[in-house]
């Protein structure tokens, strides 16, 4: 009853968007600000439906994966061919290391975009390579000779170092070295495997299979806003593109829509209940893809913006007045603190490489964002509809 009632609330908030950040602590109860008025009942709907449009143009389709799985194929014979030569002979065995690569990231989710990087992490059959140095003299053989169809971009030599390649002219592939446990391209250093499986299942984990697709749709759709507003880049200080799905999914998990990890975890495996019984499974309220929601989302991001905040997806909460410091000198706090999603990680950062300029850049471009959807007295819904456009794909 507890459970229903909350989602109650949470859907007649929902339907009354935001036209200002909320009041301190509103963000930890999924409350989003009141606004007095919003669009008819038609014009809303012809958004929604434009909404359902946008993520259509700009989600990845069948062509993007097959080509992502050619550039995996043709990337792994460049690196091969590339670690050949005598200076990566090993000694004294007198071989060169088989090269292993796996995709991760937004491929690995279903929540890739058109627009999207390939993230490669880029491992060896024979041994492991944890020093930055080292991994960096790897990635230079590969940067020397990248094959035909690879153009290279940049070699961030960075805690994390990353190779940026071209494929076929288009398709930008992001390689890193490390095996599952160990670091990811975004430079965030998270177990990248590990967070694909968890956001795959909480995605999974709606109402119903149409509500999953659904939420899908929306990380898709905060993905496309990030990348058309140009906030999305771990190694400038700014979101890792893991991040935003965090961001969207912990507010979905608030609004009542997608269970935390703690609630799907207890359902599939049985809990402490009375009696040992499974305890029932919370209802959860479909995800419609309309711009209240999204209105709801940037005010969201504001709230979480205005000071330190802690995102778990493990608890389903994003929790205020969380002082993080920076460093074991007791540094300024780190601005958003987005826990991994794994029990035995509850302490790692997944946005370690923040910074607080980078920050208050995406927190603003959030608070344009929710300006623009907003109604506004005597607005055509012409200029509606080319305001949402202007929002997830930068037109």
């Amino acid at each position: 009853a507890a459970a229903l009632a909350a989602g109650e609330h949470c859907a007649r908030e929902a339907a009354t968007p935001a036209a200002a950040p909320a009041p301190a602590g509103a963000a930890e109860r999924g409350a989003a600000p009141l606004e007095t008025t919003w669009w008819g009942s038609a014009t809303s709907f012809r958004l929604a439906a434009l909404l359902e449009e946008t993520h259509g143009r700009v989600a990845a389709d069948k062509d993007f994966v097959q080509t992502c799985e050619e550039c995996l194929k043709v990337l792994k014979e460049a690196c091969s061919a590339a670690l050949s030569k005598d200076e990566f002979r090993v000694q004294p065995f007198d071989w060169t290391p088989d090269v292993q690569l796996e995709a991760f990231g937004s491929t690995r989710q279903g929540t890739a975009l058109l627009s999207s990087d390939l993230d490669v992490r880029m491992s060896f059959q024979q041994f492991d390579v944890h020093d930055s140095q080292r991994q960096i003299k790897y990635l230079k053989g590969i940067q020397a000779s990248p094959g035909d169809r690879f153009k290279v971009m940049q070699l961030i030599e960075a805690r994390v170092p990353l190779l940026r390649l071209v494929f076929d002219g288009w398709l930008q592939v992001d390689l890193s070295m490390g095996r599952a446990m160990e670091g990811a391209a975004d430079g965030a250093e998270e177990d990248g495997e590990g967070v694909d499986r968890t956001l795959v299942a909480v995605l999974a984990a709606a109402a119903h299979a149409q509500a999953a697709a659904a939420a899908v749709r929306f990380v898709g759709l905060v993905k496309a806003f990030a990348k058309s507003w140009c906030v999305v880049d771990a190694h400038a200080g700014l979101p890792s593109s893991t991040s935003w799905c965090c961001l969207a999914i912990c507010f979905l998990q608030m609004q009542g829509c997608l269970l935390s990890l703690y609630e799907l975890f207890e359902a599939e495996n049985g809990a402490d209940g009375p009696a040992g019984k499974r305890r029932p499974r919370r209802q959860l309220w479909p995800v419609e893809l309309t711009p209240e929601l999204f209105v709801r989302f940037f005010a969201f991001v504001e709230q979480v913006g205005s000071r330190p905040h802690k995102v778990s997806l493990l608890r389903g909460s994003c929790r205020g007045r969380y002082w993080l410091s920076a460093g074991k000198s007791g540094g300024p706090p780190h601005p958003l603190f987005v826990e991994f999603p794994n029990a035995r990680r509850l302490h790692y950062n997944i946005a370690k490489s923040l910074t607080p300029e980078g920050w208050q850049k995406a927190v603003g471009v959030c608070r344009e964002a929710r300006q623009l959807l907003l109604p506004k007295a005597g607005r055509p819904e012409a200029d509606a509809c080319g305001a949402l456009r202007r929002v997830f794909e930068g037109s």
